[in-house]
């Protein structure tokens, strides 16, 4: 008899008159996207065409005392379990459940979400490591995801709010690293630095920031063109932040920031924040400067429409629109301030325990067009503030 299936290494069962299969998955399986084990098929003994019992299975087949055979799978990795396989004549062998085998939660490496997209570096959700998007509505409820792209290309994902979403690539080729959509039909969104290494600082709509280290350079590109692939702005590293067309970085003397305009080149607003220091950091969204001193130092965020500086916590935070996200790794909790009525005020929104301590872009996220926080828990979890 011929076995069906031609992927893997297959084994064997006979239950009354059908000759079960099972495969290992292969090296290299010809469909990475979707390969939680091969099918389980079968074959009547007396010829015929085969069918598929289970979408996805285990790779063997192990007789029981009764005649039966034993296999683990299912049609998803949220529906796996031991079920028993046995012949009933002509009629097709249909598999029953007998013990569920729970589904491990997906390790994600990195998350970010800007208006209602968020895009994920999930490790071990399919044969390789992958990207992935998935909408999240304005109450927090998450959408069906969508493979993009292998996660070999370096950092990232880093969603834009255009729906897009981008990785970045250190490469000591003489042409540089680079940015790029995960995206394979994106003929735009994809800029190269002339530098060997670097980090990703920010990026909004079409416009990302990049801190090339070697050399020293920070690199402003824009995703929303395909002729001229080089940054169109190259400057000394400072904080900086990105929103709309202006890039905002510290000015003349403590305290001053500037925004200038990406399109044409001008300066379109000078802001004096109160800050006692040149910002180490700035974070802008909509009406609001986020600026910090350093870890440790003092923060505020600058109301761009009432001209008022909010004191505000320092550290590892993410400003939303009106509110700012931080992680309290001592205490094992997610906090939220907030300060859209010109006072700051702190609450607990979720538990993190020290397993997920990664900080923000790894376990947890903000959408900075007003939607919701996102962390990892046990399992990927979407809370709506």
């Amino acid at each position: 008899m011929t076995l069906p299936g031609t992927e893997g290494t297959p084994s064997v069962g006979i239950t009354g008159g059908w000759l079960v299969v099972a495969r290992t998955v292969p090296s290299d399986p010809s469909n990475l996207a979707d390969e939680s084990g091969e099918q389980l098929m079968a074959v009547p003994v007396t010829g015929g065409a085969p069918v598929t019992l289970l979408r996805h299975a285990n790779s063997s087949v192990v007789p029981a005392p009764d005649g039966s055979l034993l296999v683990v799978g299912g049609t998803d990795a949220g529906h796996w379990a031991v079920r028993r396989v046995t012949g009933t004549g002509a009629d097709t062998p249909v598999p029953t459940g007998l013990t569920a085998v729970p589904p491990m939660a997906a390790k994600i490496t990195r998350l970010s979400l800007e208006n209602g997209t968020l895009a994920t570096d999930e490790a071990d959700t399919s044969f390789m490591g992958a990207y992935y998007t998935r909408p999240v509505a304005a109450d927090g409820t998450p959408g069906t995801r969508t493979w993009r792209k292998w996660d070999g290309l370096g950092s990232g994902p880093y969603a834009t709010g255009d729906g897009r979403a981008v990785t970045f690539t250190a490469d000591a080729d003489p042409v540089g690293s680079y940015v790029q959509s995960v995206d394979s039909d994106d003929q735009a969104g994809f800029f190269y630095l002339p530098s060997a290494s670097g980090t990703f600082l920010d990026v909004t709509g079409r416009y990302a920031v990049v801190n090339g280290s070697s050399p020293s350079r920070q690199y402003v590109g824009d995703l929303g063109v395909q002729t001229d692939l080089q940054p169109v702005l190259t400057r000394s590293v400072t904080a900086a932040s990105v929103w709309g067309t202006g890039l905002w970085t510290p000015g003349s003397g403590n305290g001053v920031v500037t925004a200038r305009n990406l399109k044409t080149g001008a300066i379109d607003a000078t802001v004096s924040t109160g800050a006692p220091c040149v910002p180490k950091e700035l974070q802008v969204v909509s009406r609001w400067i986020y600026w910090s001193c350093g870890t440790g130092g003092t923060a505020g965020v600058w109301d761009r429409t009432a001209k008022k500086n909010i004191p505000v916590p320092s550290g590892q935070v993410q400003l939303g629109d009106g509110y700012l996200v931080r992680q309290d790794t001592t205490a094992g909790t997610l906090l939220l301030t907030d300060f859209a009525d010109g006072t700051a005020a702190t609450r607990e929104i979720a538990d993190l325990p020290a397993a997920t301590s990664g900080g923000r872009g790894t376990t947890w996220t903000v959408d900075k067009f007003g939607g919701p926080v996102v962390h990892v828990g046990h399992r990927s979890t979407v809370y709506d503030i």
